[in-house]
């Protein structure tokens, strides 16, 4: 009893000052219970409605929201650093100057004959009347493909989303890692395996092609293979902290490769409008991604556990498989190799 309350008061002096942080109850046995083994904190989430402030800024939300709180964070390491030596400020000149450089190598790079076209429309597509908007979308949806690939979008979001949002959460009543640079860390390894799956993705993608394999049945294996790394995310409330770790980067490595393909998917639902394609099945899955994220903060909130969200994370990932194996089916019967 005197060791739970210690550490009650501890957690109490750490986090009294935080906007959106509080503990349930007036005495402090609610606030650590026990779940499958496992202390969490119940109750205690500094990261309040996460779902609602994720967006293309999400590192600068973390810079400002620990500014406001004048304490060190679970910032991504490399964030954590920048504000550690430059001050919170130089993060975004740093970042944004990184993304400018990025953009002018991007740029130089794709400067060549050969994709002309694809930065400049057909002169002879000028003088061609305009398609109405409406008539633009029936066609769209009257896509084969739009249906699965509406299937992979209203699920692959909502993962992407969970991850970004979720996981500093999970890691805080998990395993009672506060804010901190160890936090930073893990972050920073789990949140590298998407871009580290974007890389896998075309990389993997383009091996096989080039041994021989036509490219739907590449896509097929590339995501399918994906899939693997997605399905243990159910285990991860069982794990102890480091197996977790190694599972969550596992399974961001895969995210990453889903969310790639799910790029590729859209230009097979329409190849003349893949803009609005990819506007109409994005729209779907980020609102499908605010609602997951609501039913999420719900499910923690009443059961104090990961079990359940994690859970639909795998079979998300597992339907998704289906729907992708789908999509790229319909293009392998036509003979198109898109």
């Amino acid at each position: 009893m005197g060791v739970r309350h210690g550490r009650c008061a501890v957690v109490r002096r750490l986090h009294s000052d935080r906007p959106g942080y509080r503990i349930r109850g007036t005495r402090c046995l609610p606030a650590l219970v026990r779940n499958r083994g496992s202390r969490q904190l119940a109750g205690c989430n500094p990261y309040r409605r996460p779902h609602l402030r994720a967006g293309p800024a999400f590192p600068g939300q973390w810079i400002l929201y620990q500014r406001a709180q004048r304490r060190r964070s679970d910032r991504p390491a490399l964030i954590f650093a920048i504000t550690s030596a430059l001050g919170w400020r130089s993060a975004f000149f740093v970042l944004g100057g990184g993304g400018v450089l990025w953009f002018s190598v991007w740029v130089l790079s794709t400067a060549s004959p050969k994709l002309e076209p694809v930065w400049h429309d057909d002169p002879r597509e000028g003088d061609a009347p305009k398609e109405k908007l409406a008539r633009i979308i029936v066609q769209i949806i009257g896509s084969p493909r739009f249906l699965p690939v509406l299937v992979v979008a209203v699920l692959i979001n909502p993962c992407l989303y969970f991850s970004v949002n979720w996981l500093p959460t999970y890691f805080a009543q998990q395993h009672g890692l506060l804010p901190g640079s160890q936090l930073g860390w893990i972050l920073t390894a789990i949140y590298l395996g998407v871009g580290v799956g974007n890389f896998l993705c075309g990389a993997g993608v383009l091996t096989l092609t080039r041994r021989g394999r036509p490219l739907a049945a590449a896509r097929r294996t590339v995501f399918l293979l994906a899939t693997v790394p997605l399905s243990i995310c159910a285990a991860v409330p069982l794990m102890r902290l480091s197996p977790a770790v190694f599972a969550l980067v596992a399974v961001n490595i895969g995210l990453g490769i889903w969310v790639a393909m799910y790029l590729t998917m859209v230009q097979d639902v329409s190849a003349a409008h893949v803009s609005t394609a990819l506007g109409l099945l994005s729209g779907c899955g980020s609102l499908a991604g605010a609602v997951a994220m609501w039913a999420v903060g719900r499910v923690t909130q009443h059961t104090h556990s990961f079990a359940l969200p994690m859970a639909a994370f795998s079979v998300s990932a597992v339907i998704s498989a289906i729907a992708g194996w789908a999509a790229s089916r319909e293009t392998s019967l036509k003979g198109g190799t898109v």
